[in-house]
């Protein structure tokens, strides 16, 4: 039976084939792993303060701990998501080097400890729900690369900094963290969702800066600017409305361009900076 059964590994050697079904399965110290078998695991914790490269076939079921150490898909490796695992980075990280990763089906990612910065575990397709949950706000969670969140991002402590790549957040945003986003004129937010975030859109000062911003909401909704924001590409206003609320500001740069679907852009005692040179453009269908 696979309940209750535990493996820690915190020296020597897996080897062999077959099959292993198991609860919970760690690797410390300087274990090697040449397994090439099957591997049917509900907790599988990577705490190796060198790379731990994994040759088998795993299927987790439940939660992927990553402490320390890289986890490493070698050639040969396949890693299949079971409908809503948990990614845990705590100091760890996941590195493909020629392994197969199959996660289609809905799986959630959180961030713990200090400042970290995103791999590859945001860019499958079944990525659903991020939580932020570093130590404290002086820490950063930094994406990596371009990702898409298909459920809810959950910010409870810590900065998102965009750090360069663009966020699509196809649902809700719950912030309960007191910090926000940090964004840099390459950076792009998309906002996809059918009804009102929980939370308002918030930049910190002296980051406050986005390439592109994308507002695609559900009809009679509102995204609601809480500070200062630069854009320096595109304003999309795809559906929903953005608001500038009082002591917001939104400035466009000599070149943007702000494109009207069938959004619109409000104020709330806010301010709508025009005065560079930008350009309106209506993209939607005539009525």
């Amino acid at each position: 039976s696979q309940d209750d059964s535990r493996l820690t590994m915190s020296g020597g050697s897996m080897t062999g084939n077959g099959t292993i079904d198991i609860d919970y399965i760690e690797f410390s110290g300087f274990s090697t792993v040449a397994f090439t078998g099957d591997m049917n695991v509900k907790r599988f914790r990577n705490n190796m303060s060198l790379n731990l490269n994994l040759a088998s076939h795993v299927t987790l079921e439940d939660s992927l701990l990553l402490t320390s150490g890289s986890l490493t898909l070698a050639n040969g490796s396949n890693w299949t998501m079971e409908s809503d695992a948990v990614i845990k980075v705590e100091g760890g990280s996941i590195l493909l080097n020629g392994g197969i990763v199959t996660a289609t089906n809905p799986y959630h990612v959180l961030y713990t400890g200090n400042t970290v910065t995103s791999g590859v575990e945001t860019t499958w397709a079944g990525m659903t729900n991020l939580t932020v949950s570093l130590a404290d706000n002086s820490q950063n969670w930094r994406l990596g690369t371009d990702a898409t969140i298909h459920g809810e991002v959950k910010h409870m402590k810590g900065w998102i900094d965009l750090n360069g790549n663009d966020l699509i957040i196809n649902g809700n945003y719950n912030n309960s963290s007191q910090a926000g986003f940090k964004g840099n004129a390459s950076s792009s937010l998309m906002v996809n969702s059918t009804s009102n975030w929980t939370s308002d859109l918030m930049f910190e000062s002296g980051s406050n800066n986005l390439d592109n911003l994308h507002v695609n909401m559900g009809d009679a909704t509102t995204l609601n600017l809480m500070s200062s924001l630069n854009i320096n590409g595109d304003l999309v206003l795809g559906n929903g409305d953005l608001r500038i609320m009082n002591g917001a500001s939104l400035t466009m740069e000599d070149g943007a361009n702000v494109m009207v679907d069938k959004g619109g852009l409000t104020t709330s005692n806010g301010v709508f900076n025009g005065t560079n040179d930008y350009n309106v453009w209506y993209i939607g269908t005539a009525s």
